[in-house]
């Protein structure tokens, strides 16, 4: 069975990408594989066969894939890229649940201005919303 491939498709996989769910390989190994066996979505074949082309050849080291790229994809696709930052820490904090997802603190994004913590011990993780 052919798959048909849609925008939503290939920025959940640059967004997969972005967050190092998947490797650079595994990316452009799907990217790849997409060109050779999937259809595209009506209407948007151009950009979709355009970025998974440029996605498969981020391996080679003349192409590359900068932040600056996925981000220029990322909203061609018809995506927001928001950038939000979550403290980094060893230990538990008081009131945290098991998911390794969820903050140590109260209150969603974590703000800059955090008392007693260093710029460099923050890591980003990007979330991508969908423009209306």
């Amino acid at each position: 069975m052919v798959r048909k491939i849609t925008k939503q498709d290939v920025a959940r996989k640059i967004s997969s990408y972005l967050n190092r769910t998947i490797t650079l390989e595994q990316m452009v190994d799907w990217a790849e594989e997409m060109i050779c066996e999937a259809e595209y979505e009506e209407g948007d074949f151009e950009l979709i066969k355009e970025v998974l082309s440029r996605l498969g050849l981020a391996d080679v080291k003349e192409f590359g894939l900068s932040w600056d790229d996925c981000y220029n994809f990322l909203s061609r696709l018809g995506y927001q890229v928001r950038v939000f930052l979550f403290y980094k820490t060893d230990k538990k904090s008081p009131g945290r649940d098991s998911n390794p997802r969820s903050p140590p603190y109260q209150g969603g994004a974590f703000p800059l201005c955090y008392q007693g913590t260093n710029f460099f011990t923050f890591l980003f993780l990007c979330l991508f919303y969908f423009c209306a």
